[in-house]
């Protein structure tokens, strides 16, 4: 009621009169200061009884704005036919008079949604690549510009984030415009992935990037989802900024959801009971199994006895069942091969893991080391650790053989489900043993799948050391062992036999002696009191045995006494026998086994092992001892020798 004479809504009333059509005109209050509480009674009231057939609504100014007001809580006014809004004050307005019937309860469904999906995971040396597909939609009723796509992959991921590349967007489809990639997100995740652009109602574009992904980065593996979020500022047909409640203007947001489809929930419900927000899961099918020799093969009977060691981890992102572990030691070691058994299990998985060993494993006719009329599971990050036996042939002496297990397992989703991979197949995790004791590195090298090799004791094998002093001779200290931690059975021990320590005191450092043992009771050794002449180390013979003057300690020549008199053997005394100098010691010896030696033959033993009483007997080892240059002469090497072949 605010237009006078020669308004187009007085001219229209008085043209719809004319017509035979009613007219009414809310009687609004104060025109020059209004109120919206008066001004919707007044509206409400002219609607009380309308005409039986209907009515059409023409509002112009802030009548469309009041019209706003009534229609988003109408009460029991009838609804209209038709309705005209002409000239809406702006928005933006800064009238203080009307400043109440502004933001509008506008009817605007300003909305964006984002399904994200990841392919399948593909080795990348340690690590793996996997790309993720995201499709983008305007799926409200006005467009949308200043798009903002955030992926904080290295938040998300932490340690296990190795790098982003080959960000894109494409695919767009629409009257709008794509965003544009930001090319700092492939070095640093917190910024956008994309800005810019602007989607129409309807519109969708496609966004892709590969990830790379160490899933055990952090030491043990995980698992890991990812969820992306688009933001966007909701716009009018002229491009302008469309307000909301609060008079800030209009921004909508949304999380990810996974799977294809951006308008719906892609067959699967959110945990929360929100809709398509459901993160996308990092599906990784991955197995580390290392595998090592336990100490040094040693003789049973007529064989060598190996015991390895193997530790298995779940290093991908999902739990895996109907785990498989096989070893075909007949096809990998031949007629070297004789048996395997023995199977323990080390270090148990944690539950809800569950390991079973097999009872009938013996490496040829039963290849699996798992039971597999059980279904074994290993969990995310989960491990266990087993020992096994391994006889082979005495014909492998000096010989290298390299052994393999072969590692497989479903992959598994958090209900037991088996998932599939994009052909539709099980995901199965694959894996060769690498040597070493790490399941989830390279253990020192540049592959993950080292066969594990084995070292069969044989000729000029170097097992022993004499240290050097700092001006450059040798002490009078023993042998020590050489590029092995300390240990109390050794390849000595081993091809003499137990129990029984023959000669103590060898250490590998000043402060852990080793032993070594043999079938004999104590007899001989090299020590010294300090009384030999300077450079020097006295033997000490005893029961025509060198003896050791103090067993079970550390030889010190300048602290340990000789011990002369009672050996233990009946009649006889100890006496020194001879003073060895210092440079005469060799810094290395290599130790020769030679078999077909005539057990009774008492000439002097050859380097090639002639004994020179032809084919009298056979069977007995001897152990000869060279020094650096291959000489066997010299006292010490002569006492040495014996020593060893006893």
């Amino acid at each position: 009621n605010g237009s006078g004479e020669g308004h187009w809504q007085t001219w229209l009333e008085g043209e719809l009169r004319a017509a035979g059509r009613e007219t009414r005109r809310p009687p609004f209050a104060d025109v020059e200061n209004p109120d919206l509480t008066d001004w919707l009674g007044a509206l409400r009231a002219t609607l009380a009884d309308p005409p039986a057939d209907g009515y059409d609504v023409v509002a112009h100014s802030l009548g469309a704005v009041l019209w706003l007001h009534h229609v988003a809580d109408p009460g029991g006014s009838p609804i209209p036919a038709r309705v005209l809004l002409v000239a809406p004050p702006d928005p933006a307005t800064s009238l203080a008079e009307i400043a109440a019937f502004f933001p509008p309860p506008l009817d605007i469904d300003a909305d964006i949604s984002i399904a994200k999906s990841a392919g399948d995971a593909v080795p990348n040396g340690e690590n793996f690549d996997i790309t993720f597909t995201l499709l983008v939609e305007n799926t409200g009723n006005v467009s949308l510009n200043n798009l903002i796509l955030d992926d904080f992959i290295e938040a998300q991921f932490g340690a296990a984030a190795v790098g982003v590349s080959n960000v894109s967007v494409s695919n767009f489809v629409g009257t709008g415009f794509a965003p544009t990639v930001n090319p700092g997100f492939a070095s640093d995740t917190s910024q956008p992935v994309a800005t810019g652009g602007q989607l129409d109602v309807g519109d969708t574009f496609v966004v892709n990037y590969t990830i790379t992904i160490d899933p055990d980065a952090s030491g043990q593996a995980i698992s890991l989802v990812n969820q992306a979020t688009i933001g966007a500022s909701a716009i009018d047909a002229d491009g302008n900024f469309l307000l909301g409640a609060n008079g800030a203007v209009l921004n909508i947001f949304d999380d990810s959801d996974n799977g294809l489809d951006p308008t719906s929930e892609n067959g699967e419900a959110s945990p929360d009971g929100v809709f398509g927000n459901d993160p996308t899961p990092v599906v990784i099918a991955d197995l580390g199994i290392a595998k090592s020799v336990v100490g040094e093969p040693v003789i049973e009977g007529d064989n060598f006895v190996v015991t390895f060691e193997v530790t298995v981890e779940n290093t991908g992102t999902v739990d895996l069942e109907n785990l498989s572990l096989t070893e075909d030691l007949a096809a990998q070691f031949g007629d070297l091969f004789v048996n395997a058994g023995e199977l323990v299990l080390t270090s148990d998985p944690t539950a809800p893991s569950f390991i079973i060993l097999a009872s009938d494993f013996d490496g040829s006719a039963g290849t699996e080391l798992l039971d597999p009329t059980f279904n074994n599971i290993l969990t995310v990050g989960d491990s266990f650790t087993f020992q096994f036996m391994v006889a082979v042939s005495p014909d492998a002496e000096g010989a290298e053989l390299e052994n393999q297990i072969v590692g497989t397992g479903d992959a598994i989703d958090e209900q037991g489900a088996a998932i599939l991979d994009s052909s539709g197949a099980v995901l199965t995790a694959v894996d060769l043993s690498d040597n070493g004791l790490d399941a989830t590195s390279f253990n020192g090298d540049d592959s993950a799948s080292d066969p594990t090799p084995v070292v069969i004791p044989g000729d000029d094998d170097v097992l022993f050391d004499v240290p050097d002093d700092e001006d450059g001779t040798t002490s009078g200290n023993p042998p020590v062992l050489i590029g092995v931690p300390p240990f109390v059975a050794n390849s000595f021990s081993q091809f003499l036999g137990s129990p029984g320590p023959i000669y103590s005191g060898i250490p590998t450092n000043t402060t852990n002696p080793v032993t070594l043992e043999s079938n004999r009771p104590i007899t001989g050794g090299f020590s010294g009191d300090g009384s030999a002449s300077v450079g020097s180390i006295q033997e000490v013979q005893c029961c025509g045995e060198i003896v050791d003057a103090v067993p079970g300690q550390p030889v010190h020549v300048e602290t340990i006494p000789v011990v002369e008199g009672d050996c233990g053997c009946e009649g006889a005394e100890g006496v020194i026998v001879d003073q060895v100098p210092f440079d005469q010691v060799p810094v290395q010896v290599p130790v020769d086994i030679q078999g077909d030696c005539c057990q009774e033959c008492q000439a002097p033993i050859e380097a090639n092992c002639g004994c020179g009483c032809g084919d009298a007997a056979f069977g007995q080892e001897q152990i000869i001892i060279h020094d650096q240059h291959g000489r066997q002469g010299h006292p010490f090497l002569k006492k040495m020798r014996g020593w060893l072949s006893r």
